[in-house]
């Protein structure tokens, strides 16, 4: 059995740090550049690897781009058995940039000059092998991750899932979801600028009709709030550290967060995990060369210390273009 089971579209991201965003007919100074791979689940998914969970991806892939994106799934012990190969498709490429002088990133997805690869139908998949997971890990509902729910909630296993943008089919099937983490722009869309955060996650907490289920809003550099599966509330602040490019930490937080899940965890001590694989992640650029190991992240919680041997190592991997 695995300990987690993601569902959802990879890409590969060409990653670049600059000093400055540069405006109309202006340049930037490149500090970094690096080759990784992202996608919300898929992300997550690397980071439940790196935690030492077992998990499996399922998804679609193209053409050589698709490819790469497998074989780092499978260089993280990934199960692929069900990462289907689109042929005369491309798997998307896009555009990270990271501004150093804010903090701030841009992302921009380029045209493969092919097909992009269509998503698994469920008539492609098995349910016995959807169903071979401790916890379910989706960032949205479509025709395969809402059966999958369904299948997950009959069967009394938790579904997570990656609210980072309002959609109306996330809205309107919460009561499908146990663990609903959502970024403070889902939160905004429903709540606008209100802080009056306990009242609006209880009124959240409702439309999952479950008095054990979770909902946390991610705040960035405010930490993030939730009502737990006690239904108390609770704020968490952001660790301090120096953030060199925020691409991925909501991915990874929730991949941590389905570990975590996994372990036994208390889910404020969870959040706290999570919060600290994200929070290493941001010290280096992109979403998968900075993600610590279980032995790291747990050293960082107890001592705010960041031990970087391994992950330059990832960092140096990264670097290099896959494509030559």
């Amino acid at each position: 059995m695995f300990d987690v089971m993601g569902i959802g579209m990879s890409v590969m991201d060409q990653l670049v740090l600059v000093d400055g965003l540069p405006t109309y007919n202006q340049g930037a100074k490149v500090l970094e550049t690096s080759w990784q791979y992202g996608g919300k689940a898929p992300g997550g998914m690397i980071a439940v690897a790196r935690l030492g969970r077992k998990g499996a991806m399922i998804g679609s892939v193209g053409g050589n781009v698709g490819a790469l994106v497998r074989k780092d799934f499978e260089r993280h012990g990934i199960d692929c058995s069900y990462l289907l190969d689109r042929p005369n498709t491309q798997t998307v490429i896009v555009l990270a940039m990271a501004d150093q002088s804010t903090g701030g990133r841009s992302l921009m997805g380029m045209p493969s000059g092919m097909d992009r690869p269509e998503p698994p139908a469920l008539q492609e998949l098995d349910q016995a092998y959807i169903l071979d997971a401790k916890v379910l890990l989706i960032s949205n509902f479509d025709e395969v991750t809402l059966q999958a729910a369904k299948w997950y909630k009959a069967a009394g296993k938790p579904v997570v899932i990656d609210a980072d943008w309002y959609a109306d089919e996330t809205f309107n099937n919460m009561h499908l979801v146990d663990h609903f983490i959502a970024s403070e722009f889902f939160y905004e869309k429903l709540f606008g600028k209100s802080e009056n955060f306990e009242t609006n996650l209880r009124e959240l907490k409702k439309r999952l009709q479950n008095s054990k289920g979770v909902v946390v809003v991610t705040l960035g550099e405010k930490g993030l709030v939730g009502i737990d599966d006690e239904d108390a509330f609770f704020r968490l602040p952001a660790f301090k550290v120096e953030v060199k490019d925020t691409t991925g930490a909501g991915d990874v937080f929730h991949g941590a967060y389905a570990s975590g899940l996994t372990m036994g965890l208390p889910v404020q001590e969870i959040c706290r995990l999570a919060s600290g694989v994200s929070a290493i992640k941001c010290t280096r650029l992109g979403g998968r060369a900075g993600l610590p190991s279980l032995e790291t992240v747990r050293k960082f919680l107890e001592t705010g210390e960041i031990d970087y041997s391994e992950i330059d190592e990832r960092v140096a991997y990264y670097r290099k273009m896959p494509l030559l």
